[in-house]
Order: C-alpha cells, then sequence, then structure tokens
C-alpha cells in the first residue's frame, strides 16, 4: 500500500475548506437579506460574520484546541507532536499542571507565554512559601526533597 498517497495535502484541504466555507457564507448572506423582516434574519447575519471569522482562522491556519487530561498523562508530548516541535517540556515526571495558551503568529520568532495575573501571583506566593520553608528547613531538607526530581538538580546550583 502507498502511504504517501494517504497523507492529506493540507494546502488542498485548506482550499476545499475555504471553498466551502464561503459558499455557506453566500447562503446565510442570501438569508439574511431574505429573511431581514423576519427576526431569524438578524440570526444568519450572525450566522455569516461567524463563518467569515471561522474562514480568516482557516486561511490563516489557525488552530484552537483543548487537552485535557490527568496528570502524567502526555498532553505536553501531544501538543509537541501537534506543533512539529519541543515548546513544552516532556518528562516522566509531572511538567505542565496550569492551563497554558499557545500561540503561533508568522511575525514572532518564538512562541510566547502569557500568565494572568491571578497566576503570576499564585507562582510568587508559593516561591515565598518555598523560600520561608528552606530557609526554616536548611539545605539537607532541600537536598531529600530533589532526590525525587532528579530534572531539578540544577536549580539547586542557580540558588548557590
Amino acid at each position: 500500500m502507498d502511504t504517501v498517497a494517504l497523507k492529506p495535502n493540507v494546502q488542498a484541504l485548506q482550499a476545499d475548506v475555504l471553498k466551502l466555507l464561503e459558499n455557506v457564507s453566500q447562503l446565510m448572506d442570501r438569508a439574511s437579506k431574505a429573511l431581514k423582516s423576519d427576526s431569524s434574519g438578524e440570526r444568519y447575519a450572525q450566522f455569516h460574520e461567524e463563518i467569515a471569522k471561522e474562514s480568516h482562522k482557516v486561511k490563516h491556519l489557525e488552530l484552537r484546541m483543548a487537552i485535557v487530561a490527568p496528570m502524567k498523562a502526555g498532553k505536553s508530548t501531544i501538543i509537541n507532536a501537534i506543533a512539529g516541535q519541543d515548546l513544552l517540556p516532556s518528562r516522566n515526571a509531572a511538567m505542565t499542571t496550569l492551563p497554558t495558551e499557545i500561540m503561533f503568529k508568522a511575525d514572532i520568532p518564538e512562541p510566547i507565554l502569557v500568565v494572568p495575573f491571578e497566576t503570576l501571583t499564585a507562582f510568587e506566593q508559593a516561591y515565598r512559601s518555598l523560600e520561608y520553608k528552606i530557609r526554616n528547613r536548611g539545605l539537607e531538607w532541600v537536598h531529600e526533597q530533589l532526590g525525587e526530581y532528579p530534572h531539578l538538580h540544577r536549580l539547586e546550583r542557580i540558588s548557590k
């Protein structure tokens, strides 16, 4: 069996979807004008606008999806596979436990992580709490805690 023939051509699929969306958009526009005096005409006008937004997303290959799973289920791994590059850390230990939005834009060479103010405040509180524990319990306690997470050992060197 020829596997190359089974691979979809992204540009051809994109063109097909754009053509279909244009057809639906024209139908919604016609319906909104034909039903102008009826209350449903306004609904069709809204559908027309929504289709225009979706067409824009398809034209610019924008994708938005929610990936929800328990800790250590491979969320980062699947996101990295979809993106085609290692954006998020993936290990056997839990790595990405916070809601994360990743955006690619042609004019930005690297993805930008946007952290909501509430999340930033929570990080600052956690940092202060951890700093307090380290000061009160000492570095031996830190060594014991890092034993479970070898990928964090380099942080100990940074803090010295």
